[in-house]
């Protein structure tokens, strides 16, 4: 299953599309101010905390990316839209249902899934558009 026909220039193009995919979601224009306002997090609570989080977020898009081109790999899904569902269904199956228990759990509301969620199907749907893709 791990072999050396990942194509490591897609998985990096993947991990900063993401990256600012993010930046865009989570511009105050976007969803930003309202994230904001439902963790409590002022402006300079983020700005504190950037530099580490922007590096926690490459690294674990990166690590999301190649798990995504080993997933292709070993189903062997080829093409933007294959990629696209793949990513699709491992949000589907994975992030989405792990995230919102995990909310219940917090006691987080419904809105703030619904940002995070959201962010992260339109970024695994993309990654894998991208690896699919290249």
């Amino acid at each position: 299953m791990f072999t050396a026909d990942i194509n490591w220039v897609a998985l990096l193009v993947a991990t900063v599309v993401k990256f600012a995919i993010g930046g865009i979601w989570y511009a105050p224009p976007v969803f930003g101010t309202r994230w904001q306002a439902l963790t409590s997090q002022t402006p300079e609570m983020v700005k504190e905390r950037m530099g580490q989080a922007m590096t926690t977020d490459l690294v674990m898009s990166f690590i999301t990316a190649v798990v995504l081109a080993h997933a292709m790999q070993a189903t062997g899904l080829h093409g933007w839209q294959a990629g696209a569902e793949l990513g699709c269904l491992a949000w589907l199956g994975f992030v989405a249902p792990t995230l919102r228990a995990a909310y219940a759990y917090e006691g987080r509301s419904l809105i703030l899934y619904a940002i995070n969620a959201g962010y992260l199907l339109v970024s695994f749907a993309v990654m894998g558009a991208i690896i699919g893709g290249w």
